[in-house]
């Protein structure tokens, strides 16, 4: 079998049935054939104080599911403050671009777990202190050398407090002390850029501690975590590389017969389909609610369905359960035409790729063929017994994020507001006419931290108009930020119609008489405006301010991004050098001629101070 094929099929088992055997298959491929098969690689680092190595195969596996290659450095057993003081540490002389700073409360501290009964309470408050400024302490240290990633777990409440019921009567007592140490934890990962909790707390309450914790071979080998939280573990690490490496879902496409509603409404009719308060319509009620919450999320919305439009939009216009509206989709196809064929016409008037796409339907069929026809697009298949439905989507996270800005909050506002622009470009005589009367106004100035968590979301989601499609963490913008020989700017954007927020992100690096394009990228909701040519006229202005003689910029091919490769070459530049996917362009700052003009219809707002 073709090792492509291979890896296809080791995916497919992998979604059917994700266990250990079927990881450790995916992995043992990756780790062989990542290279054939274009995995990136991705280095993790794993400081620990309990036997972590059963867990390997399966963080390796999950990663390769999304694409990437991992090799892990795990330090020794119990020595992750010597492993990051020791300048001569292998992971003091390698870069990771994540680190897992991983923990077990008994290991980490007798007081807070099989001593908590015999300690006094100053003592257990001080035993907190003391674990809150170790980890501040530690992941500062990680943090002045390192820019990577950094993922620390919080604790599991422990299932058998010492004091048993009358645990629960006292916030001083066992159960209590360790949910204090958590919240603690939650105020450390807010003073360092670009550290996140890994929900130990969450996967245990949800998987069930007693299934979790392996008692044997924790006794046997310090290894606590048991099969039950491995798989769970696995998958909320995936959630958050896929967000930080830019692999985010944005849009949920919808069938409407039996997922949005039980029954046929063409042949039950609106008020025959199982939509309500009680069961079965219940169950659909709730997805509805969860569907309303990821609108709110900025999660964008699309029906696809074999129906008659007037039928389905009745569903939404009249009947009284109904707490969604037509008004809460971007975009829809309900026809009877070929699902895969309907689907790529919504990825197409979102102006999104494919694989930003989640696709939920009932039907055998449907899914099959949407899978076949468009691998990028993830399918969601509905099972007959309604109620499991909503609880296994909801753990898959499939638009978890890191941030949640007002761009999220606003974006299906914003969806709406593009429809009332198109009504206007209809409306007007010609494009430089109805771009006029949109009375756009630019911001583009220097990032400051209030802009930094919606820039680096930016870098991380943005594909089409991204010349070089580089992801940065927050701390890696805050790098810039801080750095004498770089800038980073923001660019917002508004109109008459509304306000499209930040829609823009440009790093400047300075090299000698050179400026140096590191990333311009712009939101596709902004094209078609001259806000790209309004970003990069303040750039070579500040370039220009800089003394620099020349600006340089990089193109780097990827799946993607082919809509701005000639973007330099229209812009003036100078075509320097092709390597491999990589062409770079440069612009001289002395030729009066190669000043790029700011767009007329577009309204510049003063450059904020540093």
């Amino acid at each position: 079998m073709e090792v492509r094929e291979k890896f296809a099929q080791a995916l497919s088992d992998l979604k059917v049935n994700p266990g250990f055997s079927t990881y450790s298959s995916v992995a043992n491929i990756a780790l062989k054939q990542g290279v054939e098969l274009n995995l990136k690689p991705l280095k993790c680092a794993l400081l620990r104080n309990f036997t972590i190595e059963p867990f390997e195969p399966l963080l390796t596996g999950e990663l390769a599911s999304l694409g990437f290659q991992a090799s892990t450095f795990i330090s020794d057993f119990d020595s992750t403050a010597d492993t990051v003081l020791n300048p001569e540490s292998r992971f003091n002389k390698e870069n990771f671009n994540y680190v897992f700073l991983l923990n077990w409360l008994e290991t980490l501290s007798p007081i807070l777990s099989t001593q908590f009964l015999s300690s006094q309470s100053h003592q257990i408050d001080g035993e907190i202190d003391r674990l809150l400024k170790y980890f501040d302490q530690l992941i500062g240290e990680i943090r002045s050398t390192k820019q990577s990633v950094i993922l620390i777990n919080n604790f599991p409440i422990p299932p058998f407090p010492t004091l048993g019921i009358l645990d629960s009567q006292s916030e001083n007592y066992h159960i209590q002390s360790v949910l204090k140490l958590n919240r603690g934890m939650i105020e450390i990962t807010k003073k360092h850029v670009g550290v996140y909790i890994l929900d130990f707390f969450a996967i245990f309450s949800r998987h069930g501690y007693l299934g979790c914790f392996d008692e044997k071979h924790w006794q046997m080998s310090r290894s606590p975590l048991g099969r039950d939280a491995m798989v769970p573990l696995a998958q909320e690490i995936g959630k958050y590389v896929r967000t930080l490496e830019g692999k985010l879902k944005k849009c949920l496409v919808l069938d409407c017969d039996n997922t949005l509603w039980g029954g046929i409404v063409g042949e039950d009719g609106v008020s025959g389909i199982k939509l309500g308060t009680s069961y079965p319509g219940q169950v659909y009620l709730d997805f509805h609610q969860e569907i309303l919450n990821l609108y709110n999320k900025g999660v964008i919305l699309a029906l696809c369905s074999k129906n008659n439009e007037q039928d389905v939009m009745e569903v939404f216009d009249s009947h009284p359960d109904s707490i969604l509206k037509k008004e809460h989709f971007a975009t829809w196809r309900v026809n009877w035409s070929n699902k895969a064929a309907n689907i790529e016409e919504i990825a197409q008037d979102l102006n999104i790729g494919l694989d930003s796409l989640v696709f939920v339907d009932d039907s055998d069929f449907e899914c099959n063929l949407v899978k076949e026809k468009l691998p990028q697009v993830e399918v969601f298949q509905f099972e007959s017994e309604a109620f499991k439905n909503i609880r296994k989507f909801k753990a898959k996270g499939y638009f978890d994020s890191l941030v949640f800005t007002n761009e999220d909050k606003r974006r299906n506002q914003m969806y709406a507001d593009q429809r009332e622009r198109t009504k206007l470009k209809q409306e007007s005589t010609s494009l430089d006419n109805y771009l006029a009367s949109l009375e756009i106004v630019a911001e583009i100035a220097p990032v400051t931290l209030k802009e930094l968590p919606r820039v680096a979301q930016l870098t991380q989601k943005t594909n089409q108009f991204n010349l070089t499609t580089r992801r940065y963490s927050e701390s890696d913008i805050e790098r810039f930020m801080n750095s004498e020989s770089s800038l980073v700017f923001y660019m917002r954007l508004s109109d008459k119609v509304a306000d499209l927020g930040l829609i823009g992100v440009g790093i400047l690096i300075f090299e000698g008489e050179d400026a140096i394009i590191d990333s311009f990228l712009m939101s596709c909701r902004a094209l078609g405006r001259g806000a790209e040519t309004a970003l990069l006229n303040q750039l070579v202005r500040v370039a220009t301010q800089k003394a620099c003689k020349s600006l340089r910029g990089e193109y780097i091919q990827s799946l993607k991004n082919e809509q701005v490769k000639d973007f330099f070459q229209k812009n003036g530049f100078e075509h320097i050098l092709t390597q491999d996917s990589s062409v770079h362009w440069r612009l001289s700052l002395e030729a009066e001629k190669n000043r790029i003009e700011l767009p007329k219809w577009i309204q510049l707002k003063e450059l904020k101070s540093e």
